[in-house]
C-alpha cells in the first residue's frame, strides 16, 4: 500500500518539477530568442553602416542555428532536472511518508497485542462462569469462589482499559507540560502513601531518602512516574526485600533514583522493557500487562526528563529519573 502511495507521491512532485521547469525553460526560450533577434539586427547594421556598398544581410541561417543551438541545451537541462528530480522526488516521497508508515505498522502491532491481552482475561471469564453453572451440585462456596475469580480478572480488564486510555492520551499530548518548581518531599511522600500498602502485602520495605531539593516539573505527573517505577520495584522484589528511594543533586540536573534488590533484567531484555506489551520471561507470571514502563517512558518525556534503567540478573534494577533543577 505505502509503496503504491510513494510512486504516487512522486509522480506528483515530478509533475510539478516538471510544469515548473517547462516554464522556465520557456521563458528562458523566449528572452534567448528576442536576445539573439536583436543582437542579429545590431550586427546587421552596423556592417552595413561600415560597408554602405552591402545592402542587405540575410542573418536566417545564423538564427536558426543559434535557435536549434539554444532548443538543445534547454533539452539537455530538462532532461538533467527531471532525471535528478525524479531521484529526489522519490526520497522525499519515502520521506514524507515513513512516519505514517511507522504509525501504521505500530497501530496494527498494537492492535493486534491489544486483542492478544484481552482475549486471555476474558476467556478466562468465560470458563469460570461455564463450569460453574454446567455443575448442578455446586455449593455457594465454590460459587462464591468462581466469582471472586470473576471480579480478578475483571479488575485486570479494567487495569489494562486504564492504562491504555493513559497511553492514548500521553501519545496525543501535542505540547510539554508548564513546569514549575516542585519540593521533592511532597511528591515523595504522597508516592509513598500510595504504595504503602502495595509493599506490606509483598513483605517488602520501602525506604525513601529525605530530601530537600527542588527540580522543574509538573508534580501530578511526577507523582504518577515515581508511583509505576517504585510499584514495579516492590513486585519484583523478594519477600523481606528492599526498595530504596533517593535523590542527589549534580551541576543543573537532580537525578531520582529507585533501587530495588529483586530479580533483576537481563541485558537482552533490559533493550526491550519500554515497548507496550512487551514482558521479560521471568514477568509473565505476574498480573502485569507489560505496559507501566511504557506509560513511565511517556510520562518522563512529557516533563522532559530522562528516564534509564540499570539492571542485573539476580541482582535488582535501578531506575534513574533525570530532571532539571529549579
Amino acid at each position: 500500500m505505502f509503496q503504491s502511495a510513494t510512486f504516487k507521491l512522486t509522480a506528483w512532485y515530478l509533475t510539478i518539477l516538471a510544469v515548473i521547469s517547462l516554464c522556465f525553460s520557456f521563458v528562458v526560450y523566449r528572452i534567448a530568442l528576442d536576445d539573439l533577434r536583436f543582437g542579429l539586427s545590431q550586427q546587421a547594421a552596423q556592417i552595413i553602416n561600415d560597408f554602405p556598398q552591402v545592402d542587405t544581410i540575410n542573418h536566417a541561417p545564423s538564427f536558426i542555428e543559434a535557435r536549434q543551438h539554444i532548443i538543445g541545451r534547454l533539452v539537455f537541462f530538462n532532461a538533467i532536472v527531471l532525471a535528478s528530480g525524479g531521484l529526489a522526488s522519490y526520497a522525499l516521497a519515502r520521506r514524507t511518508l515513513q512516519p505514517i508508515e511507522a504509525a501504521h505498522e505500530q497501530q496494527k502491532r498494537f492492535t493486534a497485542d491489544v486483542s492478544h491481552e484481552l482475549r486471555t482475561p476474558l476467556a478466562a471469564l468465560k470458563m469460570e462462569s461455564e463450569v460453574a453453572l454446567m455443575d448442578p451440585k455446586a455449593s455457594a462456596a465454590q460459587l462464591k469462589t468462581a466469582l471472586q475469580s470473576n471480579v480478578e480478572e475483571a479488575e485486570k480488564l479494567s487495569s489494562l482499559v486504564h492504562n491504555l486510555l493513559r497511553l492514548s492520551r500521553l501519545d496525543a499530548m501535542e505540547q510539554t507540560l508548564e513546569l514549575q518548581p516542585v519540593e521533592l518531599t511532597p511528591v515523595l511522600k504522597n508516592a509513598r502513601q500510595q504504595l504503602v500498602a502495595a509493599a506490606k502485602k509483598h513483605h517488602v520495605t520501602l525506604k525513601i531518602e529525605p530530601t530537600k531539593l527542588l527540580v522543574r516539573s509538573d508534580a501530578e505527573v511526577l507523582l504518577q512516574l515515581l508511583v509505576i517505577l517504585i510499584d514495579n520495584g516492590i513486585k519484583y522484589s523478594p519477600a523481606k526485600g528492599k526498595v530504596f528511594v533517593s535523590s542527589k543533586r549534580s551541576g543543573r540536573s537532580v537525578s531520582i533514583s529507585i533501587a530495588d534488590h529483586g530479580q533483576g533484567i537481563s541485558s537482552a531484555d533490559l533493550k526491550h522493557v519500554f515497548r507496550r506489551f512487551y514482558r521479560t520471561e521471568t514477568s509473565r507470571t505476574s498480573s502485569g500487562f507489560g505496559l507501566g514502563l511504557s506509560i513511565a517512558k511517556s510520562l518522563a518525556g512529557s516533563l522532559g526528563a530522562d528516564l534509564q534503567l540499570a539492571s542485573k540478573t539476580g541482582k535488582g534494577t535501578v531506575a534513574k529519573i533525570t530532571l532539571p533543577a529549579a
